[in-house]
C-alpha cells in the first residue's frame, strides 16, 4: 500500500514572546503534525505505568519508570510508517520553579536493554504560569500549568511486537522536587500488507482550558475520505483529575473521571463512526468537565476503508511471434487488477475461455499474419487488448543466426578442443576458419573438417587464435567471429624432487633382535600426472653392510626399508619402489629402516647408504 502524507494547510494566529531561550505561546491547541494512510492500522495506547496514588508525593530524590508496548504481531522497522512516544512529567507546581532531570531510553527490539537514549531534558529555569500559557524549551518538549509534556520520534528505533520505555526523573541539586509520572503513550502507523486503507491524522499540542476559556477545538482534514468507509476511531489523551467534556461534529462523547489509584490520567477511544462524513472535515471539541481546569496532550483519528476494487486492466505476451507454420506458440496474460475471466480471440477462428490459467500455448496450422485479442472481466470491470497483426505463420526458411562455444578455450599445446554449434533457426551447412596454417598451426581430429557441425581441432603451436563460423540454411547465411578466442600456452614440463630431511639416522646399538631407525623424505612434483620413489643402497646381494670404522664385513640379514613403520622390503641389488601416488602436490611421509640382528653377525660399526631416486610421468 503506498502511503499518502497529507498535510492540511492552516493558518495558526500565536502570541509568540520570548523569554530567557523560553518560547512562550498562549494557550495551546492542537494541530495536525502526522496524517497519511497505512494498510494496517492506527494503534494509540496510553499508560499510567504506576498510579498517581501509589506514587510518594515527597520523601525521594528520584523515581524510576518502565512500559511495556504490546504491538500486533510482525511489526518490524519497515512497516512501520510513523510513531511518536509521548511523556508528562508532573514538576509539583504551577507557580514555582521546582527543577527536574528527565532520562528516556527506549527498548525497541524487545531485549530489555534500553539501549537508545531518547533524551536528557534539564527541566529547570522555565517559565511557568497558571493561565496555559505554553512555554517551549526545546523542539520536543514544553511546560503548561504544573505539567512538562515531551516527544520523540521512534519510528526507525521499533523492530519487535513488543518494545518498552524506561523513564527516570532525578532532583535537581537540593531543589523542591515532585517528578511523578502521569502518562507515558505510543502512537504507531503500520502497513502489514492487504489491500484496506487506513487513513489517519495525529493532532498534537498542550491545550489548557477552564472557567474563563472557551472550550479547544482541533480539526481533521477528512475531506479525501472516500464514500464507503467502514469504522472510524478517535483516541484522546487528557491530564487532569476531572475529566473534560467532548464531542465531535456536535455529536458528544462519552466521559469519565479518573478512579483512583490512577489520577491524572484519561485515555478514551471512541466509535465515531456515524459522526464523520466523507468529503467533510471534522471538527473535535475538548471543554471544561465538573473540573476547575482540563488539559489534553493530543487526540488521534484512523479511518478506515476497505480495499479498493481495481479495475482490471488487459495486457499480454507471446513467444515466439514468427515461425513457420505449424507454429506453436504460448501466449501470458499478463493483466493487472482482479479477473475472474479471460476470453483470447488468436485470430484464426478459435477462442479460448479460462478463469484461472495465465499461460497456454495454442498453434496456428496454416501460414498468415494472426490479430490476437484479450478481455479480461472482474468486479472492477472489463478491459480489452488487442495486437494487430501480432503473429506470423509463413512457410519461408528463417535463415540461421551464428554462434559457436568451445570446451577449453585455454588448452595447451597438443591439447584438442572440440567446437559446438550453437547456431539458431537450423542452419544445414557449416564453414569454420581458425587463424593460421593448417598442419602446422593446428589440425582437425576425428575425421572432423572445417564442415563439420562440431569440429575438433587439435593446436599444435602456441598462441592466440581467430575463430569464425559461417552458418547456412535456404534461408540464408550468418556469420559470427571471436578475435582471440583460442589461447594456446606451452604445456607445463613433469618435475620432481625429493628431499631427506635427516641424512644421518642412527641405528641404535645392534642387539638382537633387531635395530632400527627413521627419517622424513618429502617430494614435490608438479607438471604431470604420476610420479613414483625409488630406493636402492647400491650394493651386491653379498654385501649386506660394511663396518666404518674397521674392514669390510657381510651381516647375515640385510637391511630393510620401510614406509610409516610398516610395508618393509629387503634392500638387495636392485631398487625397491618405495612410494607412488597419482596426484601432484607436496607430499612427506617416514622412511623406515630395521637390520634383524643375527647370532654370527661380527661386533663393529656398520653403516649403510641409501639413495632415493624419483621419476614422474
Amino acid at each position: 500500500m503506498k502511503n499518502i502524507l497529507k498535510i492540511p494547510i492552516m493558518l495558526i494566529l500565536l502570541e509568540l514572546i520570548l523569554i530567557g531561550g523560553v518560547i512562550a505561546e498562549a494557550p495551546g491547541q492542537l494541530i495536525t503534525v502526522q496524517s497519511g494512510t497505512v494498510s494496517g492500522d492506527l494503534y494509540v495506547k496510553a499508560f499510567q505505568p504506576v498510579p498517581w496514588a501509589s506514587q510518594p508525593s515527597s520523601g525521594v530524590t528520584s523515581r524510576d519508570f518502565d512500559q511495556i508496548f504490546m504491538l500486533p504481531a510482525g511489526i518490524n522497522s519497515q512497516n512501520v510508517v510513523w510513531s511518536r512516544l509521548y511523556i508528562s512529567v508532573y514538576s509539583g507546581s504551577a507557580s514555582a520553579d521546582w527543577p527536574l532531570n528527565t532520562i528516556v531510553t527506549f527498548d525497541g527490539n524487545g531485549d530489555g536493554m534500553y539501549e537508545t537514549m531518547l533524551g536528557t531534558e534539564v527541566m529547570q529555569g522555565i517559565e511557568y504560569s497558571t493561565d496555559g500559557t505554553v512555554y517551549s524549551f526545546n523542539d520536543h518538549c514544553n511546560r503548561v500549568y504544573s505539567d512538562y509534556l515531551s516527544w520523540y520520534d521512534v519510528t526507525g528505533v521499533i523492530t519487535c511486537s513488543n518494545p518498552a520505555v524506561h523513564v527516570r526523573t532525578e532532583q535537581i541539586g537540593t531543589a523542591s522536587y515532585d517528578g511523578r509520572l502521569k502518562a507515558v503513550s505510543l502512537i504507531m502507523a503500520y502497513n502489514d500488507g492487504d489491500m484496506d486503507e487506513i487513513w489517519y491524522w495525529i493532532n498534537q499540542g498542550h491545550a489548557w482550558v477552564d472557567s474563563s476559556t472557551t472550550p479547544t477545538t482541533t480539526t481533521f482534514d477528512t475531506t479525501t475520505v472516500p464514500v464507503g468507509f467502514t469504522s472510524a476511531t478517535l483516541s484522546n489523551l487528557a491530564l487532569s483529575s476531572k475529566d473534560g467534556a467532548y464531542s465531535i461534529n456536535g455529536n458528544t462523547l462519552s466521559a469519565s473521571n479518573p478512579v483512583l489509584p490512577v489520577n491524572f490520567f484519561e485515555n478514551h477511544t471512541w466509535d465515531v463512526t456515524g459522526y464523520v462524513a466523507a468529503g467533510s472535515k471534522s471538527t473535535f471539541t475538548m471543554g471544561l468537565g465538573n473540573g476547575d481546569s482540563f488539559k489534553t496532550a493530543f487526540a488521534a483519528l484512523a479511518i478506515k476503508s476497505p480495499a479498493p476494487i481495481v479495475a482490471p486492466t488487459a495486457a499480454f505476451d507471446a513467444t515466439p511471434l514468427s515461425g513457420d507454420a505449424p507454429l506453436a506458440v504460448i501466449f501470458t496474460d499478463s493483466s493487472t487488477g482482479e479477473i475472474t475471466s479471460r476470453v483470447w480471440d488468436f485470430g484464426d477462428g478459435n477462442n479460448s475461455w479460462s478463469t484461472t490459467e495465465t499461460s497456454l500455448p495454442h498453434i496456428y496450422a496454416d501460414a498468415g499474419t494472426y490479430t490476437v485479442q484479450l478481455t479480461v472481466t472482474g468486479p472492477g470491470g472489463s478491459d480489452t487488448k488487442t495486437e494487430i497483426d501480432y503473429i506470423t505463420a509463413g512457410s519461408a526458411v528463417i535463415p540461421p543466426v551464428a554462434d559457436f562455444s568451445a570446451d577449453d578455450i585455454t588448452p595447451d599445446v597438443g591439447q584438442t578442443v572440440t567446437f559446438t554449434d550453437q547456431s539458431a533457426n537450423i542452419p544445414t551447412s557449416w564453414s569454420w576458419s581458425i587463424e593460421g596454417t593448417p598442419g602446422t598451426d593446428y589440425q582437425f581430429m576425428d575425421s572432423t573438417s572445417t564442415t563439420s557441425q562440431n569440429p575438433k581441432v587439435q593446436f599444435l603451436k602456441a598462441g592466440t587464435y581467430d575463430v569464425s563460423l559461417t552458418a547456412t540454411n535456404d534461408g540464408g547465411s550468418d556469420t559470427k567471429s571471436e578475435t582471440d578466442y583460442i589461447t594456446v600456452t606451452e604445456a607445463p614440463v613433469p618435475a620432481i624432487e625429493v628431499t631427506v630431511v635427516n641424512a644421518d639416522v642412527p641405528l641404535g646399538t645392534m642387539i638382537s633382535p633387531e635395530a632400527t631407525g627413521s627419517t622424513t623424505v618429502n617430494v614435490v612434483a608438479s607438471g604431470g600426472s604420476s610420479w613414483s620413489v625409488t630406493a636402492s643402497d647400491e650394493r651386491t646381494t653379498a654385501h649386506k653392510g660394511f663396518m666404518t670404522t674397521a674392514g669390510d664385513l657381510n651381516l647375515e640379514n640385510p637391511f630393510e626399508l620401510g614406509r610409516d613403520g610398516d610395508n618393509y622390503q629387503m634392500l638387495n641389488a636392485a631398487p625397491v619402489t618405495f612410494w607412488s601416488e597419482n596426484t601432484m602436490g607436496t607430499f612427506s611421509t617416514t622412511a623406515s629402516m630395521k637390520q634383524l640382528v643375527a647370532t654370527g653377525d661380527q661386533p663393529g660399526d656398520y653403516g649403510i647408504t641409501i639413495t632415493f631416486t624419483g621419476s614422474i610421468t
